[in-house]
């Protein structure tokens, strides 16, 4: 998900704006995101991407979106599915719809935590959103792609350590070196080797939805990772019933139409959604936020996967 741009280098929300202004903010992002990089430079529009297909599950699906590097947030809503599947005894599988990196503030707390095993039980599947996307470019060429700080990168960057005044004192020539110095190969590598979407059953998960006029098997990262515009599709590719994707902020989540979007601007409104999707079709959402002790859980009558 896009974001307004930082009125200055490093910026971060201010203490206590989790819990105000949340429509207000949120209403900004919506607004803000359908005009910035509708069709960015160099997004591959000729290669497809084959979604991962996923083995549906006793325990069912979760389905998790945009983290934006709220960590705490994303610990609690893995924390309530993990008792759950305990509970129920049977595995289940846990896809993030990318955008887990920028903006908030523990994008590095976030990877390491991912390139753990996930709670017993659960299989546990990260997709690539568009900050994944810019944060890989960025990594690899940061003279080139330094548009990135100023749309979340910039509280990554923090969050590994790389202050403001560092950055800015290093010679151009000298910062890949000061990236790898603070950055583990390994979070190079899992931003290297995310995959673009996948499929579960009739179910459709990609960051940004995907171009109904294609096959599944036929999508380009500019379907999957940055497109807008078919966010209020309502027919499907053949074989597939729903879509389920993150990328727009939604300020009310719709589980009746067959495009269902996720993002609810978690590291502005301190509000993290995901949805939890039984193996007999039956769905809940799950939102927590910081402000609150216990996630709210509610049935979705709306839903059906059938």
């Amino acid at each position: 998900m896009f974001h307004p741009r930082l009125s200055h280098s490093w910026a971060v929300p201010p203490k206590g704006a989790a819990r105000k202004g949340r429509k207000t903010l949120l209403n900004g992002l919506i607004a803000t995101a359908r005009g910035l990089f509708d069709s960015p430079s160099g997004i591959e529009r000729e290669a497809v991407f084959a979604p991962n297909y996923l083995s549906p599950c006793a325990g069912g699906l979760y389905v998790v979106g945009d983290v934006h590097g709220c960590f705490a947030l994303y610990h609690q809503i893995e924390t309530v599915i993990a008792a759950e599947v305990a509970q129920g005894k049977a595995p289940a599988t846990l896809v993030l719809l990318g955008d887990m990196v920028d903006r908030g503030p523990d994008t590095a707390k976030m990877l390491d935590h991912l390139l753990q095993a996930p709670p017993s039980g659960l299989s546990r599947l990260c997709l690539r959103g568009n900050h994944e996307e810019m944060m890989r470019r960025f990594l690899n060429d940061p003279n080139e792609d330094a548009a990135w700080l100023e749309f979340g990168g910039a509280a990554t960057l923090t969050s590994y350590g790389i202050t403001p005044e560092l950055w800015h004192s290093t010679r151009r020539t000298r910062r890949r070196l000061l990236l790898e110095a603070h950055i583990p190969q390994y979070h190079f590598d899992f931003l290297e080797n995310l995959p673009h979407s996948a499929q579960h059953g009739t179910v459709f998960l990609s960051h940004a939805g995907l171009n109904p006029d294609a096959a599944p098997d036929a999508q380009t990262a500019y379907d999957l990772l940055w497109s807008r515009s078919t966010a209020d599709r309502t027919h499907m590719p053949c074989g597939i019933s729903h879509v389920i994707h993150g990328h727009i902020p939604q300020s009310i989540i719709d589980c009746s139409k067959p495009m269902i979007g996720l993002d609810t601007g978690a590291y502005a409104t301190g509000v993290l959604s995901a949805l939890a999707i039984s193996a007999t079709g039956r769905a809940r959402l799950i939102q927590t936020a910081a402000d609150r002790h216990s996630p709210i859980i509610t049935d979705v009558a709306s839903f059906s996967a059938q």
